[in-house]
C-alpha cells in the first residue's frame, strides 16, 4: 500500500514525515522510525540528454523543448527537473 503525498514547498520536510508516520501507525504498523540520511545523485552535465527523432532528425530536450543553444541557456533549471536519476547513459535503440 502506498499513498502519494503532494509535497508543498511551504511545508517542512519533518512535518510531512510526521504525517506519513501517523498514517502508517494508524494502518497498523507498530515500529515506524525516523532515519536521517543523505542521498548523493549524479546530476546531469552541461550537455543534458536529448531525444532525436529518427524520421525527421528533430532534436528535443526531455522537457519537450527543441534543441538549441538559447533553449539550453534559458531552461537549465527546467532540464534538471526532468532528469531521471535511474536512467542509464546511452542511446535508445
Amino acid at each position: 500500500f502506498r499513498n502519494l503525498v503532494q509535497l508543498y514547498k511551504s511545508e517542512d520536510d519533518m512535518e510531512i514525515s510526521k504525517k506519513i508516520k501517523t498514517q502508517w501507525t494508524s494502518l497498523g504498523l507498530e515500529d515506524v522510525q525516523f532515519v536521517n540520511y543523505s542521498v548523493l545523485l549524479n546530476l546531469p552535465d552541461p550537455s543534458p540528454s536529448t531525444v532525436t527523432l529518427s524520421s525527421s532528425g528533430q532534436c528535443f530536450h526531455p522537457n519537450g523543448q527543441p534543441c538549441s543553444e538559447e533553449a539550453r541557456k534559458d531552461s537549465s533549471q527546467d532540464l534538471l527537473y526532468s532528469y531521471a536519476a535511474y536512467s542509464a547513459k546511452g542511446i535508445l535503440k
